[in-house]
């Protein structure tokens, strides 16, 4: 049998180094197609991919050959790889990276990605790759029988041309874990779950010491006093730019935009000029933030960690969040809307989701907000049961639903209102009641031409409304675009292709002279809760807040984003580094994981404030 197998996987093996090597002068990086150094680099990483199949074409033959035991590879063995090429297909072709634990922990969340578009692509690449596999075993179960040397290098020249085009499609990345085989892979996210520390301490490894210094990361941390995330003031520094409150304090509405990353917005340099319209004209009469970064994935960290500073670690298990039997840990956070309350504001949430999805309600709860709308509550009060289109409502409906709530809010009393727009998800599409922009073939133009069009049609009204001259309006996201292809392919050059990036900040303000651009140097969202505190002058009070304000005399000299059991480090630039924590860290991520672990652990134990009873400001 051996010898059968030896001339189909010696032409396999010819074939490619023949291809290899009348292809090595073509091949190179997109900004140098003669950059031999990158042609060297795919060679060697496609090795385990040649590897991988030529491993898997013997299996195939092998089951055909081996008698009784034939069966157990048919029937189980197989399968089983299928599946496995199957899956990490669909995620490179999606994501353009593998199968990742965040993507597993929010599998039940795995509804917001389907749309007729990413199945009907998934099912193609399913048949192919399971098609590919049968029309191999055929060919293999011929040629190890057969004489004929000529037709396995024609056909194997083909297939491996196939795999190698589809491997450099895209530039190479940095990030090891996107240059690997799938059962590598594979292999990896199973050792990730089987891994005790990870079960035990929800992906914890936790230093033993934190430096006292840690302002060059932002944060604001006295690690060796009792309540290290302990504080009496919001700020240290007046604002750079003038502000004129009136006799009432202002009002705020935040638009936390699924996914608004900078890079697809005109305003920030996007190529696509007649998209965004109505937040082209906002931006005109607001202060564009720049360089400004996520600092944590996916939504419900991204919004908690922006209104507490933080980098939230209790929603790391997203599965059980998932589970409406789930008892939500208690934990007394002390955030924005807590502050804002003291300081006499209402405070209003507005979320597309049922109250009990990843137990929503209970989390923005738990964040300050005294009066959360969701689902449920918005159809019966504000849509007059309209129809739905799905199991969230759309950016439309969810403005619809803001007209409402702000009208009905106090003239005489300052809101807070924040609200959450989902429609820009990947894997959505615009709804029934939303835009096509242009031919209609990219969904995340559509969705995001649909938010601007609600986005306007809001603005127009309110502006006619009485609290318009004394409210500040933010736009901003929960998190960066997640790497999926049609992003990649039209996110522009220098796009880094991981889940942090630059993200959309407009702040319109009636009662402050701000600039028209304000650069952030490289600050992370880290900053918003302080930020907030300080446009709003809120008198120096006891607070928990990790980050310091974006308008500080001294800013960070490298930001930080942590999930994923990763960290990420953001340099002046705007370059983005992937380090994974539990392996050895460089020194400046070893400092910032030090602290980062240890509000963690002030988290997971409740021990982030003292009892209320002895909390005093």
């Amino acid at each position: 049998m051996i010898f059968s197998l030896a001339r189909p996987m010696l032409a396999l093996f010819a074939s490619a180094a023949l291809f290899l090597l009348v292809m090595s002068s073509q091949f190179g990086s997109r900004e140098n197609p003669g950059d031999k150094e990158y042609f060297y680099r795919s060679l060697a990483e496609f090795s385990q991919y040649l590897l991988e199949f030529s491993i898997l074409s013997a299996l195939i033959v092998f089951s055909f050959r081996a008698g009784k035991l034939s069966k157990l590879v048919r029937w189980a063995l197989i399968p089983a790889i299928l599946f496995i090429w199957v899956f990490q297909t669909v995620s490179l072709w999606f994501s353009n990276q593998p199968v990742s634990p965040l993507v597993i922990d929010n599998f039940a969340a795995a509804q917001t990605i389907v749309s007729r578009s990413s199945v009907l692509e998934a099912l193609i690449i399913g048949i192919l790759v399971v098609g590919g596999f049968a029309l191999l075993r055929a060919l293999l179960k011929h040629l190890s029988n057969s004489r004929n040397n000529s037709l396995p290098f024609a056909v194997a020249s083909l297939v491996l041309l196939a795999l190698l085009c589809v491997h450099l499609s895209s530039d190479l990345s940095e990030d090891a874990e996107r240059r690997i085989s799938p059962m590598h892979s594979s292999a990896l996210l199973l050792a990730h779950y089987m891994d005790r520390e990870h079960r035990g301490t929800t992906e914890l490894e936790l230093p033993s010491e934190v430096p006292a210094d840690l302002r060059e990361f932002g944060f604001r941390l006295a690690p060796n006093s009792e309540y290290p995330l302990r504080k009496t003031s919001f700020f240290d520094t007046p604002l750079p730019f003038a502000s004129e409150f009136e006799q009432q304090a202002p009002s705020v509405i935040v638009f936390f935009v699924e996914a608004l990353s900078a890079r697809k917005l005109p305003i920030y340099g996007a190529e696509f000029s007649d998209v965004t319209p109505n937040i082209d004209r906002f931006a005109a009469k607001s202060m564009r933030v720049d360089n400004y970064f996520n600092h944590t994935q996916s939504t419900f960290r991204g919004i908690k960690g922006q209104l507490c500073s933080s980098y939230p670690v209790h929603t790391t298990k997203p599965k059980q969040w998932a589970n409406p039997d789930f008892q939500p840990p208690s934990v007394r956070y002390r955030c924005l809307p807590h502050h804002l309350n003291e300081a006499g504001y209402k405070t209003l949430f507005l979320g597309p989701d049922e109250h009990d999805h990843m137990h929503f309600a209970y989390q923005t709860r738990s964040v300050g907000f005294t009066h959360n709308y969701y689902r449920e509550d918005i159809t019966r009060r504000y849509l007059k049961n309209q129809t739905l289109y799905g199991p969230f409502l759309t950016d439309v409906q969810l403005f619809q639903a803001l007209d409402g709530v702000i009208s009905e809010a106090p003239g005489e009393q300052p809101i807070f209102v924040a609200g959450y727009f989902k429609d820009s998800h990947v894997g959505q599409d615009s709804k029934p009641d939303g835009l096509k922009y242009g031919d209609g073939s990219n969904r995340i133009l559509n969705t995001l031409h649909t938010f601007d069009m609600a986005f306007g049609a809001f603005l127009k009204k309110f502006e006619q409304s009485e609290r318009y001259d004394n409210t500040i309006i933010v736009l901003t996201s929960d998190h960066a675009h997640w790497p999926e292809r049609p992003y990649i392919n039209m996110a522009g050059e220098g796009f880094n292709q991981t889940p942090v990036d630059e993200i959309a900040l407009l702040v319109h303000s009636p009662v402050h002279n701000l600039p028209a651009a304000f650069d952030a140097g490289n600050t992370s969202s880290l900053a918003f809760a302080p930020s907030m505190a300080h446009l709003l002058d809120l008198k120096p009070a006891t607070n928990y807040f990790l980050g310091q304000s974006l308008f500080e005399a001294e800013q960070p000299t490298l930001a930080v984003a942590w999930f994923n059991n990763a960290i990420f480090s953001i340099d002046k630039e705007g370059a983005v580094k992937r380090e994974s924590v539990q392996g050895e860290l460089p020194d400046s991520l070893a400092k910032a994981w030090s602290a980062i672990s240890l509000t963690h652990r002030l988290e997971l134990s409740d021990s982030i404030q003292p009892p209320f009873n002895t909390i005093t400001d």
